[in-house]
């Protein structure tokens, strides 16, 4: 499949996450006060139209978020697509994957999370800033994050 709509999956057709970010064209990132208000705000945003979420390890009981998360669906009743943001280790790559997480996302280079990312096939959105770093994380997973992108803005990502 060579398009995005067709790689965005049905509700039974499981969808690559790089498909359903760029159909989405947002990533709602949550850090909330504890693992409870994760999980109801993403729900919202479920129900809301959001297909892809991303929790982060930065709230308090993440990972349990994430595995009560990891099985909803979307208001079209499409497996929703939880994500784990603020990744820079390997214990934390590990215990996202094993919570359900769909894609990890880290804020820079993190090697001990891409390692693990690739051993069990997960998509690993790694973080960079310098134009090296970007290329870097281009060059391993096809996808990067600009972070922190506020700094150069529009016209340092252009």
């Amino acid at each position: 499949m060579s398009t995005v709509s067709s790689m965005s999956g049905s509700a039974d057709t499981p969808a690559h996450p790089y498909a359903v970010l760029a159909a989405q064209r947002l990533l709602p990132v949550l850090r909330n006060a504890d693992a409870d208000e994760a999980v109801r705000a993403a729900i919202r945003l479920l129900a809301a139209g959001c297909r892809a979420v991303e929790l982060t390890t930065s709230t308090p009981g993440w990972a349990a978020a994430v595995a009560r998360t990891a099985g909803l669906e979307d208001v079209r009743g499409r497996r929703a697509l939880i994500g784990v943001g603020t990744v820079t280790t390997a214990a934390q790559a590990a215990a996202a994957l094993d919570a359900g997480a769909a894609f990890l996302v880290s804020p820079y280079p993190a090697p001990e999370a891409r390692e693990i990312a690739g051993r069990r096939g997960a998509v690993f959105i790694e973080g960079g800033f310098t134009p090296a770093e970007i290329a870097s994380a281009v060059r391993a997973a096809g996808a990067a994050k600009v972070f922190p992108a506020h700094v150069g803005g529009p016209r340092f990502v252009r």
